[in-house]
């Protein structure tokens, strides 16, 4: 079991490693929404493989990770919060700082 588990996990290293360069070389041919896309589709894709492979219940499984897709949603907002105000802040630093050359 240990040998399986240490060739899945090279295998994992080398699918990540891969989608670097396979997503640096369709960024020519896609735009950024349809790669986001395709990723989290495939990537669901392999968790149901994975989930039926191991035998994982799905209900206790999504019950186990409700608390950390809330959290990740909380933080989503609060990152997208944090950034709109701070480039509303820069914007009006830059106006400031033009106002104030102006007005000198």
């Amino acid at each position: 079991m240990n040998k399986i588990a240490y060739f899945l996990l090279i295998l994992a290293m080398i699918a990540w490693g891969e989608t670097w360069v396979s997503a640096k070389m369709l960024g020519n041919y896609m735009s950024a929404d349809e790669l986001i896309f395709w990723r989290f589709f495939f990537t669901s894709v392999g968790m149901i493989i994975v989930l039926i492979l191991f035998k994982i219940d799905v209900n206790s499984f999504l019950k186990r990770t409700m608390f950390t897709i809330l959290l990740h949603l909380l933080l989503h907002f609060l990152l997208k919060l944090y950034l709109t105000t701070k480039l509303k802040i820069e914007k009006f630093k830059t106006y400031l700082k033009k106002s104030l050359v102006l007005i000198i």
